[in-house]
């Protein structure tokens, strides 16, 4: 069928949150908190990753927990170099079990051993240090498996086909753990038409022979829902284009240099975001041209 542009508003809701500042922390003599245990392995790729406290006893009011961070002996992880922590000092609420201390890990894609530092607890206001005062966070290096190297954020670039200009935006590639199923055959694309709850599907294609990377993105999914303004909630479907028409079945297929510095799509293809309504289409949301993928 031939496309028309067809305008549509997604309508999004912001979550609005309230915080102060409460010096009247907990003063149970009862009540410890610790790391939920000693260590932890969190992939290099994974962009953020949480380590949690617990708190054990009831409160009667807030904790606040200061931390310190430390290279380990061997194989060190180095601070704003392999991993950014968002802050050191984290308040737990009152009647609240857990929180989690926030990690930024860094995706330097170089092939290396996994790296290891440590976490203390140096500081409480509230609360005694339970057991677990440390815990050893390991970061596993991702790049000498092409299945992990792919994963982590991408620039996503494109001439769009409705605004009829260039554009690029972040898009994120995720996977199946290991040992499940989907593992070295699934991944996972997310952040297309500027919604991180739009997902498409790929399948993982590893032609080992001649050491080559593809992507095969089938064409009918359903890549997730959004709330339209005038129409409510509707499926987003992702089609290919091809010459300003929708094209419903095959597939769309890139391929990823070996490097993971590039995903080069079929000058031929294009992708469109159509929205459809109990099986119905109401026109396309969003659609790319001339795509590329990098960092």
């Amino acid at each position: 069928m031939k496309l028309t542009k067809y305008l549509l508003v997604a309508c999004s809701a912001l979550l609005l949150a309230s915080c102060g500042n409460d010096d009247d922390w907990n003063t149970d003599g009862n009540v410890t908190v610790q790391f939920a245990s000693t260590t932890m392995k969190a992939k290099e790729n994974s962009d953020l990753f949480y380590v949690p406290l617990e708190v054990t006893g009831k409160t009667n009011g807030p904790i606040r927990v200061t931390v310190d961070v430390a290279q380990a002996s061997e194989n060190p992880a180095v601070a704003d170099e392999h991993y950014m922590v968002t802050s050191k000092t984290v308040v737990i609420p009152n009647d609240s079990s857990n929180v989690r201390l926030e990690i930024a890990a860094v995706n330097d894609m170089d092939i290396n051993d996994d790296r290891q530092f440590t976490i203390t607890i140096t500081h409480v206001e509230g609360a005694k240090v339970g057991q677990n005062a440390s815990i050893e966070v390991t970061i596993t290096d991702d790049d000498s498996l092409f299945y992990e190297a792919i994963q982590g954020t991408w620039t996503f670039a494109d001439y769009n086909y409705f605004d009829e200009k260039d554009e690029d935006f972040k898009v994120k590639i995720t996977g199946e753990d290991e040992g499940t199923e989907g593992y070295e055959n699934v991944l996972y694309l997310s952040g297309l038409g500027g919604a991180s709850n739009l997902v498409a599907e790929m399948n993982y294609i590893y032609d080992e022979e001649n050491q080559k990377i593809y992507l095969e993105v089938p064409y009918g999914q359903v890549l997730g829902q959004l709330n339209f303004t005038g129409l409510g909630v509707c499926d987003v479907v992702l089609f290919g284009l091809s010459g300003g028409y929708l094209v419903q079945n095959g597939s769309s297929l890139m391929e990823a240099s070996t490097d993971m510095k590039s995903i080069t799509f079929d000058p031929a293809d294009g992708w469109i975001l159509y929205v459809m309504q109990n099986g119905q289409g109401m026109g396309g949301f969003d659609a790319y041209e001339s795509m590329s993928m990098s960092r």
